[in-house]
C-alpha cells in the first residue's frame, strides 16, 4: 500500500502491522499492541485500531482472544477436535436425541457417492490423491426444516466393507 493520504488510517495501520509480522518482529503466538497502544502511537480512535485488526483477522494473520488482545496466528492449521454427544443405547443418533429432548423432531437426509480423493481430502485423511473415498452429504432437519449441512469423507480402505 502507498503511504498516501488517500488510504484509510485503519488500512495503513493494518499494513504496518502486516509488515512487522512479515519481518519477524512479531512471531506466531506473540501478543500484538493493544488498541490503546495503537491509539497512542497513531493518534486515531480505538475503532480505527479495531478495524485494522479485523482486516488482519480476515487475512488469517491475527487471532483475537476475548479479554486478552490480539495475537499473531500460527501458520499451522489448528488441530481437529472431534466431540461426539453421547446417548443411551436405543436413543438413536445423538442429534436426534438432543432435539427430541427439546421437543423437536430431528431427522436427516443424506446422499453418498464413491469418489477419488483430491489433494485437499487426501492430505486431510493422510491418504494418496486418487485413493477411493466415500463422500456423504447430509442435510439435518428440525421439524422438517433444514438446520445444518455436513459432509463426510471416509477412506474406502478403512470403511469400504462396512
Amino acid at each position: 500500500m502507498s503511504d498516501g493520504d488517500d488510504v484509510s488510517p485503519y488500512l495503513r495501520i493494518a499494513d504496518g502491522l502486516r509488515t512487522r509480522i512479515a519481518a519477524g518482529e512479531f512471531q506466531p503466538g506473540d501478543r500484538l499492541p493493544s488498541l490503546a497502544d495503537l491509539r497512542r502511537e497513531h493518534g486515531y480512535s480505538t475503532a480505527v485500531g479495531q478495524s485494522a485488526y479485523r482486516v488482519l483477522e480476515q487475512d488469517g494473520l491475527v487471532v483475537a482472544r476475548q479479554g486478552r488482545g490480539y495475537f499473531v496466528r500460527s501458520p499451522e492449521p489448528p488441530p481437529v477436535l472431534v466431540r461426539r454427544q453421547r446417548v443411551a443405547p436405543g436413543e438413536g443418533s445423538p442429534t436426534e436425541a438432543t432435539l427430541a429432548r427439546q421437543g423437536v423432531a430431528g431427522t436427516w437426509r443424506h446422499e453418498s457417492q464413491p469418489r477419488a480423493a483430491d489433494d485437499r481430502i487426501a492430505a486431510r485423511l493422510e491418504i494418496r490423491p486418487g485413493d477411493p473415498v466415500m463422500h456423504t452429504s447430509y442435510v439435518y432437519l428440525a421439524d422438517g426444516e433444514p438446520t445444518q449441512l455436513a459432509e463426510s469423507w471416509e477412506p474406502m480402505a478403512v470403511t469400504g466393507g462396512s
